[in-house]
């Protein structure tokens, strides 16, 4: 019964949260990958931003991996402080952050926010509507991302080498 309850508060708060506009000076050295544990290595993800994103250099490299606790065990050790672990218990039922350090990795803004998951995960979707950024980037062509690239989610060496071609040759605001 609890499941669907908080199933219901995460889908009100992504609506709730997507139609708030966001006023905020971005910041031009920052970016965020959102991904699942249980389907992309995160070393591997952050070696392909390195190696593929053309400006990777010039950027701030946050990474937050979402995974159930028990997937998420052995990954704990490793966590730093660029990459969040988190789980569905750092929610409370009403879909509210409990984790004071996710909040304010959340509160930052961000240039770009790269959605490495697949659409049908909803506590990423919500943690994808509490972050401002200027430009949403994913491997599906769900809100808020402005453009997408269709590989999946064991392929981040091809997502960046692709998403690093269309920046260099697109201009945003």
């Amino acid at each position: 019964m609890k499941k669907p309850i908080r199933q219901f508060f995460i889908s009100r708060k992504i609506k709730s949260n997507f139609s708030k506009i966001r006023t905020q000076t971005f910041s031009d050295n920052r970016a965020l990958i959102l991904f699942h544990t249980d389907c992309t290595d995160f070393k591997q993800l952050k070696q392909s931003f390195e190696n593929y994103f053309v400006e990777s250099k010039n950027y701030e490299l946050q990474l937050i991996g979402f995974g159930s606790e028990k997937s998420l065990a052995n990954l704990r050790d490793q966590s730093t402080e660029n990459l969040k672990l988190i789980s569905p218990k750092d929610f409370n039922l009403m879909a509210n952050i409990k984790t004071e350090s996710l909040q304010k990795c959340l509160d930052q803004s961000y240039h770009f926010c790269f959605n490495f998951y697949a659409s049908n995960r909803s506590y990423l979707q919500l943690i994808n509507s509490m972050i401002s950024a200027l430009f949403n980037i994913g491997i599906t062509d769900e809100f808020p991302n402005k453009f997408s690239v269709s590989v999946s989610e064991s392929q981040p060496e091809q997502f960046f080498k692709e998403v690093s071609n269309y920046i260099s040759k697109i201009t945003y605001a």
